[in-house]
């Protein structure tokens, strides 16, 4: 064999992991292996990270992966027991199911009838939209709950129906108690079809009861987010934030929406709906705002947006005031230093932390962005092939990047994209400080086999970021012949959902 070959050979052996580990960085996954169980545990995205009960769990997809193209896998949740064991397949959703959508902590303290609950119950629940299948005519939406007993999964079917009504993916999911009844429901973005509600009911197999219909059906572009904020409840929609109208006969308002409704239904438009506090505010009332990042197409700069929930409230025709924080390509192109066109981001929530060092909140924001101009070695298929995330600082009014596993270095294995952080859930491994997991990876429509990823390292080291600056002396958020988004007020207006493609 020549000498070349077995020098990569021999690199390969030695495992990719263990050779392209930046300083204080650990991999803890990397898809493709057969786990203790004999199951496979790959995936082209790790969508999730989520810890319950003392244990970290994850939600992988196999969007572009081989395996799913074979129907051979679909959407898995991993489990991890301790922080030096490998991990293993804790759910298989099937082959017919492509991406793990939702994978969520949830606790009802009340019942079906709005009674307290003798103590408060807390489940693991996985959401997934069935998108393939022999000829069948209609799409599905699955909810998985975990049984922490004897660790099997119940799979219940909480909605269906023609494509024709959109994309069935489910997207977010809270639990929410209406201010006027007292009731506790617990609410699930299905997709178009709109979003549906249920309630803690243990006599179920699953252990939720769902209602028969959507509250509110006929969205035009998929949710991607639901968050609670001064006690109302809200989800996004394209270029929209709707607003729960609490009671016996509960409704939804449109209480925001951007001044372009031209969405691209795979960029999304409004994502990442998150509450955190607004700055300066006494607690109250208006303690709360929302945070989220406007993208609504393939010139998307990842402009992230704050709102206070009082700027929300129906009070008639007053317009929500948005405050434009920071702008992500702007972050992206002064840290890499070259210009970044196309950016995307806060896949999930906004992931709220505290400096160790002073207790400042800091909020994470997964990202990625297209790198024209970058060497070919930067790039994955036009994208920036290291794993960088925004940094909010306390108020907003600073912003900084960092990057998993350090400044990508040409030739490693691909990261790409930051969708999911978590706190390690193991006493053990944050004796010494708290311990920061993350994962991602985007396929973009581009074959991913096996190209999911999980990544580990001190909260203050990924608190560490080589580049920090304000925000508003880069940029003013607008890309070229844009202008910055104006918002609306106005009534729910629902419409027929035009066919896209499910993914």
């Amino acid at each position: 064999m020549p000498r070349l070959a077995v020098a990569v050979a021999a690199r390969v052996s030695l495992g990719l992991a263990a050779l392209e580990q930046a300083a204080g960085w650990v991999r803890s996954f990397q898809a493709g292996y057969v786990d203790a169980s004999g199951r496979y545990a790959g995936g082209s995205e790790v969508m999730h990270l989520v810890p319950h009960r003392g244990v970290l769990y994850a939600g992988v997809g196999y969007w572009e992966d081989q395996r799913f193209l074979e129907g051979q896998s679909g959407a898995q949740v991993l489990r991890l027991d301790s922080p030096d064991a490998a991990w293993q397949v804790d759910l298989e959703c099937g082959p017919q199911h492509m991406k793990l959508n939702i994978l969520k902590e949830v606790t009802f303290t009340r019942g079906a009838a709005g009674q307290p609950l003798a103590q408060p119950v807390t489940l693991l629940l996985a959401a997934a939209g069935r998108s393939r299948g022999p000829g069948t005519p209609t799409f599905s939406v699955s909810v998985f709950t975990r049984n922490d007993g004897d660790g099997n999964w119940t799979e219940t079917t909480v909605a269906q129906g023609s494509p024709r009504l959109g994309r069935w993916l489910p997207r977010a999911l809270e639990v929410h108690r209406d201010s006027v009844t007292g009731l506790e429901r617990v609410f699930l973005c299905i997709g178009n079809p709109g979003v549906l509600a249920g309630v803690y009911d243990p006599s179920k197999p699953g252990q939720i009861r769902w209602d028969a219909a959507p509250e509110i059906s006929g969205l035009r572009t998929r949710p991607l987010a639901m968050a609670v904020a001064g006690g109302r409840l809200y989800f996004s929609a394209g270029y929209q934030i709707y607003q729960r109208i609490d009671g016996v006969r509960p409704s939804w308002r449109v209480a925001l929406a951007m001044n372009s409704s031209s969405v691209n239904p795979d960029s999304g438009g409004i994502r990442g709906l998150t509450r955190v506090a607004t700055p300066g505010a006494p607690n109250g009332s208006c303690s709360d705002s929302l945070l989220f990042m406007w993208a609504p197409s393939g010139r998307s700069r990842g402009c992230i947006y704050r709102v206070s929930s009082c700027e929300l409230a129906p009070d008639g025709e007053r317009q929500p005031a948005l405050v434009l924080e920071a702008c992500a390509a702007p972050l992206m192109s002064e840290a890499l230093g070259t210009a970044v066109g196309y950016t995307l981001g806060a896949y999930n929530r906004m992931f709220a932390v505290r400096d160790p060092a002073t207790g400042e909140p800091v909020h994470l924001v997964g990202l990625e962005g297209r790198v024209p101009g970058a060497t070919e070695g930067l790039q994955w298929n036009g994208y920036y092939a290291g794993a960088m995330f925004a940094l909010r600082w306390s108020s907003g009014a600073r912003y900084s990047v960092n990057e998993v596993n350090g400044r990508y270095r040409p030739g490693g294995p691909p990261l790409e994209a930051v969708r999911a952080f978590a706190m390690s859930p193991f006493p053990a491994e944050s004796a010494s400080g708290p311990v920061l997991y993350t994962a991602g990876f985007d396929t973009n429509f581009n074959p991913a086999t096996n190209m999911a990823w999980i990544f580990k390292a001190n909260l203050s080291l990924a608190l560490a970021p080589p580049q920090e600056f304000d925000s508003w002396g880069l940029s003013d958020g607008v890309s070229p012949g844009l202008a910055v988004p104006s918002v609306v007020a106005s009534g729910v207006v629902t419409a027929p959902a035009s066919p896209s493609v499910y993914v």
